[in-house]
């Protein structure tokens, strides 16, 4: 699989994270972290001497990283949203002493 594609893959695994993280779907998205973290992982990085990439690929794959950036940030907005809303339910559902 081309660098290019394999981007393109970890921004659709993205583009779930996000989706799973609105439907407040927890599971799914510690799944879907846990697969687009392994597939970047095995992105291969440059070789010390390898030539660099065409110019136009490095523009859309630094193009596609912003996106995966984007789209990671609003995964933790959605995220820290719910855990707040969780302590709040929690504290307020502990009994009195």
């Amino acid at each position: 699989m081309g660098l290019e594609r394999q981007y393109l893959a970890a921004l659709d695994l993205t583009h779930e994270m996000l989706s799973a993280a609105t439907n407040q779907q927890w599971d799914a998205l510690a799944e879907l972290e846990k697969r687009r973290a392994e597939m970047i992982a095995a992105i291969s990085p440059a070789m010390p001497g390898a030539s660099a990439p065409d110019p136009a690929l490095a523009r859309r794959i630094a193009g596609i990283i912003g996106e995966i950036e984007h789209e990671s940030v609003d995964i933790v907005e959605h995220v820290q949203t719910w855990q707040e809303h969780a302590k709040i339910l929690l504290r307020t559902s502990k009994p009195a002493s």
